[in-house]
């Protein structure tokens, strides 16, 4: 799922067995998607008994449904899809009856909304079309963040180190693998430091308690219970700027690379366009930024993204023309301040401070200068109170304006969440020695999710490429075998080769896991005594 899945088409179902008001829905959809940033994909249905084929025959983002139908009202079919077939699809009541009882046990059955359709029909549809992008950015805001943590877990369980999450006491909540001589299960919520002998258990507590006094990573050898000896990092997890979690990873003593440390946390957050929403938008006036851009262009700056790479004073003088138009109540929250100057003054000047924000602004204003009517970047920014935080920002051109670009829509998108979770994730990686690659079903490098330190050659110098084109011959076809066959059992697979680097031959052992449908990691370790 990409970073911009909210900008994707809402596919919406809508149940009423009025055909009248099925076309009058219809093209205030077609109407209001012309200005609209995340289109509405409507299809509609008049008979409630046969929604649940439908549901079955195509996949849909939310479901509209009126009240009083024949054969099923629409309580009956919001029960049936919560209690019978388990689906949590958003569901928006819809309807000209509007008792408050109804309304309860429309809430209580897992409903969304209870919308009363009125006189003021402008007014019903904008409250239903608000609705309908509502429920829908919180259901993908949290498949997402669910399905990175799926994503993740995989991987995390089959790393061949031991890895334990502990609270602030040692009590353990999560542990990758097993503990010997314990089973699994009766390792979880015990406490980490029962498994230590007795003359470590004291130096196990003091590297455990001053990771979270100092807020630093810690490191010794102990000697456990049944005599082996491991080596422990104890790495601190924050959450809301205080230390709530330890994570402990553990190996038996080998020549192995220092763990780095956990990367920095930070904030993300999305935000929307449309001051109707309680999503964070502003409008800004480009068009003195356009001249300027093709003034530039007239005095013979032929290469625009190198001249505003090399004069960065140029970038924040452009960033001045700015013209800031209008901001909802949702933005300035955001942004933890009260007005629009200091909206303004806040977002061109503070957030450009950062080198990364500095990079998707200046390709923001390449895309400007291009025409472009979309452009999505980035970046860090700090509050009006001085907090730092992390957005996507959208800007969207209405069509009327791509050659002047006088109106600039600009949204926020807080994504904070699925951000903290892949920081957590990229943290255990980040700090163990494999090399972890991911190929697609033809043995193309797609990623590289490992310490760079660890690689014989750079990423830049494998990625894109088919294993055929890096490897030796035997052991790229080695590799194309183990891809295919995990890809098609399911299940982790394991081998081994032997790789000559400087005249030395090199052994290496390769765990293989599905990672998406087409895509599998390979983690690698090399075997520095076999």
């Amino acid at each position: 799922m990409n970073e911009n899945f909210l900008n994707d088409p809402v596919k919406v179902l809508h149940l009423d067995d009025e055909p009248d008001i099925l076309m009058i829905t219809k093209r205030f959809v077609e109407h209001h998607n012309k200005e609209a940033i995340i289109q509405l994909d409507y299809n509609s249905i008049n008979n409630p008994v046969l929604i649940f084929d439908k549901l079955k025959e195509e996949k849909f983002d939310v479901i509209v449904a009126d009240y009083e139908m024949p054969e099923m009202n629409g309580l009956e079919v919001l029960n049936k899809l919560r209690t019978q077939l388990k689906n949590d699809i958003p569901f928006i009541i819809f309807t000209g009856r509007g008792r408050e009882k109804v309304a309860i046990k429309a809430l209580n059955l897992g409903a969304n909304y209870y919308i009363n359709k009125g006189l003021d029909f402008e007014s019903q549809y904008h409250e239903l079309f608000h609705a309908i992008q509502s429920v829908t950015k919180q259901k993908r805001t949290e498949e997402a963040f669910h399905e990175n943590e799926e994503k993740y877990r995989g991987l995390v369980e089959n790393l061949p180190i031991i890895v334990l999450i502990l609270d602030k006491l040692g009590k353990i909540l999560f542990a990758n693998h097993v503990i010997p001589p314990y089973k699994l299960e009766e390792t979880i919520g015990t406490c980490f430091f029962d498994y230590m002998d007795e003359e470590h258990v004291s130096s196990t507590k003091k590297a455990f308690f001053k990771s979270i006094t100092y807020e630093t990573i810690t490191r010794g050898e102990y000697k456990t219970k049944i005599g082996n000896f491991i080596d422990a990092r104890f790495i601190p997890m924050k959450k809301s700027n205080e230390i709530n979690q330890i994570m402990v990873i553990t190996d038996v003593i080998t020549k192995r690379k220092e763990m780095e440390n956990f990367l920095r946390e930070s904030e993300e957050k999305f935000r929307s366009i449309f001051e109707q929403t309680p999503i964070a938008q502003a409008e800004r006036d480009y068009s003195f930024v356009k001249k300027y851009l093709l003034e530039l262009e007239e005095k013979g700056v032929d290469n625009l993204k190198r001249y505003l790479e090399l004069n960065p004073k140029e970038v924040f003088k452009i960033a001045k023309m700015i013209k800031l138009t209008m901001v909802n109540e949702a933005a300035l929250k955001l942004m933890e301040v009260s007005t629009r100057d200091q909206f303004e003054d806040l977002i061109p000047l503070k957030y450009l401070d950062q080198p990364k924000p500095l990079e998707g602004f200046i390709r923001q204003l390449i895309n400007i200068h291009r025409g472009k009517l979309e452009q999505s970047n980035s970046v860090f920014f700090l509050t009006g109170k001085g907090n730092k935080k992390f957005v996507n920002i959208v800007h969207v051109v209405p069509s009327e304006y791509k050659e002047s670009f006088a109106r600039v829509w600009t949204k926020y998108i807080d994504v904070t969440d699925l951000h903290e979770s892949e920081r957590k994730t990229q943290s255990i990686i980040n700090v163990i020695p494999d090399m972890i690659f991911q190929f697609n079903k033809k043995g193309d490098y797609i990623n590289y999710l490992g310490n760079v330190n660890n690689l014989l050659i750079p990423p830049r110098d494998f990625l894109g490429k088919n294993v055929s084109e890096i490897l030796p011959k035997p052991i790229a076809d080695l590799t194309k075998i183990y891809i295919e066959k995990t890809l098609k059992e399911k299940k982790t697979q394991y081998f081994e080769y032997s790789l000559e680097v400087d005249k030395k031959l090199r052994r290496y052992e390769a765990r293989m896991i599905v990672y998406t449908d087409n895509n599998v990691l390979a983690i690698v370790r090399e075997e520095e005594h076999k």
